[in-house]
């Protein structure tokens, strides 16, 4: 009874009358199992796009930051990355540019603009806000204990294990915030 975040405190929730468990009851595992087939498609579809498609794609989730339905959600939005001859030009395109306040030699940045194309603009977005931890602190939060548990060295409080070995990174994760559904 944990699919779904509230699913819990309303299965908990006292209702006047036992007719207003039933719709709670009798919807549950219909909607598990649409959730469960619309995260299926969503995995299938970068695999059924236009081999052009598939590669901008793969190589978007090499960066840290992105998953498959961002990149998916990137290359769609945007269609060709090499339309823009600068990076400047692809977030000029999204809006994530600063607006600008300029009178003579005076020129004063303001928010974004945010003029361009908002759903490209939100996932990129989420996946700066994705990118920030940084890989040692994945490798760390990720890496297995040792088998004789952690070992302390030196004066300082920081638990380190004996001769680790460099690891490959996680595989790329979805983004933090639910996706619009």
């Amino acid at each position: 009874m944990g699919d779904f975040p509230d699913q819990a405190r309303l299965a908990h929730a006292g209702f006047p009358h036992d007719r207003h468990h039933l719709p709670l009851a009798a919807g549950g595992a219909a909607q598990r199992e649409r959730l469960r087939r619309l995260e299926r498609a969503i995995d299938e579809a970068p695999a059924a796009a236009p081999p052009a498609l598939q590669a901008p794609i793969a190589a978007l989730q090499a960066l840290r930051g992105i998953a498959k339905l961002s990149a998916a959600t990137i290359v769609t939005e945007v269609g060709r990355l090499s339309r823009f001859a600068t990076p400047r030009q692809l977030m000029g395109y999204s809006g994530a540019v600063s607006s600008e306040y300029s009178t003579g030699s005076r020129t004063r940045r303001g928010r974004i603009t945010r003029t361009g194309n908002a759903h490209l603009r939100r996932v990129v977005v989420e996946a700066a806000w994705a990118y920030r931890p940084s890989p040692s602190a994945l490798r760390r939060r990720d890496a297995p204990l040792p088998p004789g548990g952690p070992e302390r060295r030196g004066q300082g409080d920081r638990l380190e294990s004996p001769a680790s070995p460099v690891r490959a990174l996680p595989p790329p994760r979805e983004p933090l915030l639910p996706l619009t559904r």
